[in-house]
């Protein structure tokens, strides 16, 4: 196992991790938890490289031991193979050595990452999962977990670890769908209509208008209605070239602007996928950008063009949206919940 180590300074990752945090250095908070050799320490950041044959490795620091209570965690994971990881988990001791801990798996929050690009979360509170008797405000110790996917060999990145202070107050749920198909007009408005809420519809406008989407008459009524406007694309930006990207944004931009829909919308990311280079040209034309990673934000601390959304898929069970959107309410989130397709009855 200790050949990865050395292997990996040959590898992707870690001229992806050297052009990020500088030179190597020696860590001497990071210990090697399970004695598999298979963590590698720079200056800045830690890597975790995980068993092809799925035992994980894992590094652990009591770098950020003390009380956390009513804080939560923000981390950057970076990865150029994340197929080939199956958990990057965070584990936080609170007694004893890890005999009662709270832990969140990252990967989980992950729908889409984009290879070698540096991904900034906020850990929600209803990511962490508790033993009993764990306890927020008595944290020893922090280890980062790693695990492959079998017959493969998983390597994480870890780096800008902090605990900042939650927001106060209540969260908040907003209702998101992607694509501006005409069953958001004909079967979701009717039923928020009847419950006195609003939602967020993301649509291609090249596709408004044409077979199985909405017009734009339906779009300004639900304008009227309270609902917000803004922008998709049929194809994943990080496909696009440098001139098709500035050619969709340009043009998706301008039709919202044009048709009354704000001056600076917001933008869906095709697929959930994005890297620097998208995220530079929406900042021109948009105020945000939301992915399909699935994590809440927190009130105050939210990634204008990361913003998290948690996809509805048919086998999601209700008490799981009803679970997220508790947690969100209570721990100051914002949490967006995206759907794509309806029907009248759903498929037995």
């Amino acid at each position: 196992m200790r050949r990865l180590v050395h292997r990996l300074r040959n590898c992707a990752l870690y001229t992806v991790l050297l052009a990020a945090w500088g030179t190597q250095g020696l860590a001497a908070d990071w210990l090697d938890w399970l004695g598999s050799g298979a963590i590698l320490e720079l200056d800045g950041a830690v890597v975790v490289a995980g068993d092809p044959d799925g035992e994980p490795a894992g590094a652990r620091t009591a770098l950020h031991a003390g009380d956390h209570s009513d804080q939560q965690l923000r981390i950057r994971v970076v990865s150029t193979d994340w197929a080939a990881v199956s958990l990057a988990e965070v584990v936080l001791s609170t007694s004893g050595n890890f005999d009662e801990y709270f832990q969140a798996d990252l990967r989980a929050m992950l729908s889409a990452p984009t290879p070698g690009e540096w991904i900034d979360l906020t850990v929600p509170a209803g990511a962490w999962n508790a033993s009993d008797g764990a306890d927020w405000a008595t944290v020893n110790a922090l280890l980062l977990r790693v695990s492959s996917t079998p017959g493969q060999t998983g390597m994480v990145g870890f780096g800008g670890i902090s605990f900042m202070d939650e927001a106060i107050g209540s969260g908040v749920v907003t209702i998101a769908f992607d694509d501006g198909r005409s069953d958001v007009y004909d079967y979701a408005w009717p039923q928020l209509r009847q419950r006195g809420l609003t939602g967020t519809v993301y649509v291609i406008p090249e596709l408004v208008g044409a077979d199985g989407y909405m017009t734009l008459g339906q779009l300004k009524e639900l304008q009227a209605a309270g609902w917000e406007v803004a922008g998709h694309g049929e194809y994943p930006l990080v496909w696009l070239s440098d001139s098709e990207l500035a050619q969709h944004l340009q043009f998706a931009g301008d039709w919202l602007r044009d048709n009354g829909f704000g001056s600076r919308p917001g933008y869906a990311y095709p697929n959930g996928q994005f890297n620097d280079r998208v995220v530079r040209e929406v900042r021109r034309h948009f105020a945000t950008g939301r992915t399909i990673n699935a994590h809440s934000e927190v009130l105050g601390h939210a990634e204008a063009y990361a913003l998290g959304g948690v996809s509805v898929y048919p086998d999601m069970r209700q008490q799981e949206l009803e679970r997220l959107a508790a947690a969100a309410a209570e721990g100051g989130e914002w949490l967006t919940i995206v759907f794509h397709l309806f029907a009248e009855q759903p498929e037995v």
